[in-house]
């Protein structure tokens, strides 16, 4: 259903009926209201046009990008807060630089593109020609030009790569099995754009401004999904077999493996990316724009207002590119550079950004969405009080925290009497208020 907060209006209209303090309806209010978007802080700055974002865990956040002829890979250990470039090569003329990451495991990530093809198996923090890994047969296969414009990987089970050869853009689709250091070239017709590996025999495909495939047999082979529902795809994006989203002329999503889809009109023009880090919040992009959802797709925000270009011009900035860690941390990324954000573009924070972010403000809901029972967590810190708020004000649960033992900041809450929608979770304490938004979804 809706979110009931679908504007910064009604919440703050109804805040003030927790009889809460002005001061803290202030805060709660700058919450929903106060996005911020920054340049990402790259070590020895110099303007990169950004091709590629990819989170290897949250600690090694990897970006490819372009500056002039040069290809470059920077990382971030601390989540986002900096960046180091670890990797640079001449592309020797040009060349549209890092297209696709993937991490083959735990450890070891591959980087792809026009002419490139490098290895790191210290989760990006150095790189080298992957052709030693190659065997001959894929090296005379990739001759001296190649293109390799997508990957994935499933649990360090395989990873597959699609691109083209040569100047007459025949198709190449690679398999590597880690386990066994296997690699397989397979046949195909396509030149995927965009792929994600989302269980041991299912991976999804697209083709960039066309359509949308699946394959069943761990890429061996690919069926189209129905154009019909789908028009023009750009990114494809799927959490699980099922359940996947796709940004193009409209953001559609699908709970059934892309038998059926939902459109929404989100971008006016069309989004070129979609990125959702569980299954309500997400983000969509292109060109001039950039939304959030905490509803799963239902509603968007629009955070265009909220991006920080200084020192250049407000319309310097482009979202091809979308990555995300968790619900606060996310970034984007296009010919413009790199933007991060610590808040998920709707609230403002102070904590340092290199700290764990999972529960930033120290307030955990499981599971979120929830059916029945939920487990709130309250920061430890200090005694305060927990409330549960429902769209019209009014507090359904409250509890006292009278100590600071971990025992007594864990409460299992029964939702059988609740509502199904959205609530507002809120910890006031000595040291302020922290909130989480709530989805009872039974």
């Amino acid at each position: 259903m809706p979110s009931p907060f679908t504007s910064t209006e009604a919440m703050c209209t109804k805040l003030p009926l927790l009889r809460l303090p002005l001061a803290v309806v202030g805060v709660l209010c700058q919450i929903t209201t106060m996005a911020q978007w920054q340049r990402a802080v790259i070590v020895r700055p110099q303007y990169l046009d950004i091709t590629e974002i990819h989170i290897a865990n949250p600690m090694a956040v990897v970006v490819g990008g372009l500056r002039n002829d040069t290809l470059v890979i920077a990382r971030s250990s601390d989540r986002g807060a900096t960046f180091t470039i670890v990797y640079e090569a001449l592309t020797f003329g040009g060349g549209s630089g890092i297209l696709t990451m993937t991490s083959v495991n735990d450890s070891v990530l591959f980087a792809c593109g026009e002419r490139v093809f490098v290895v790191s198996s210290d989760t990006g923090r150095s790189w080298s020609d992957a052709a030693p890994l190659l065997p001959d047969s894929i090296l005379s296969r990739l001759g001296t030009y190649y293109n390799l414009t997508s990957s994935a990987s499933y649990r360090g089970q395989y990873t597959v790569i699609s691109g083209y050869v040569g100047g007459n853009f025949k198709p190449i689709y690679l398999r590597y099995y880690p386990h066994t250091g296997t690699w397989q070239t397979i046949e195909s017709l396509a030149i995927y754009d965009g792929m994600t590996a989302v269980s041991d025999r299912v991976v999804y495909a697209h083709i960039w401004d066309s359509e949308a495939y699946k394959s069943v047999d761990t890429g061996s082979t690919y069926s189209r999904i129905s154009r019909d529902p789908l028009y023009n795809v750009y990114d494809i994006s799927f959490s699980d077999s099922i359940v996947g989203r796709v940004a193009g002329w409209w953001f559609s999503s699908t709970t059934d493996g892309g038998v059926t889809w939902n459109n929404k009109q989100v971008c006016r023009h069309g989004c070129s990316s979609v990125v959702f880090v569980d299954t309500l919040n997400g983000w969509i992009g292109s060109s001039q724009a950039l939304f959030r959802t905490t509803d799963g797709g239902l509603t968007w925000q629009d955070q265009t207002k909220f991006i920080d270009t200084r020192p250049l011009p407000s319309n310097y900035w482009d979202a091809k590119h979308l990555a995300a860690i968790d619900s606060n941390i996310a970034f984007f990324g296009g010919r413009e550079g790199l933007w991060v954000t610590f808040n998920g573009g709707v609230g403002t924070t102070s904590a340092d950004p290199s700290g764990d972010r999972s529960h930033p403000n120290g307030l955990q809901l499981s599971p979120n969405p929830a059916i029945d029972d939920i487990t709130i967590t309250t920061p430890t810190a200090s005694a305060g009080r927990l409330l549960i708020v429902d769209q019209a004000g009014r507090t359904v649960f409250e509890r006292v925290v009278a100590s600071t033992s971990s025992i007594d900041h864990t409460l299992r809450v029964s939702t059988d009497q609740f509502q199904r929608g959205v609530y507002l979770v809120l910890f006031q304490s000595a040291d302020g208020v922290v909130a989480e938004k709530l989805l009872v979804s039974w």
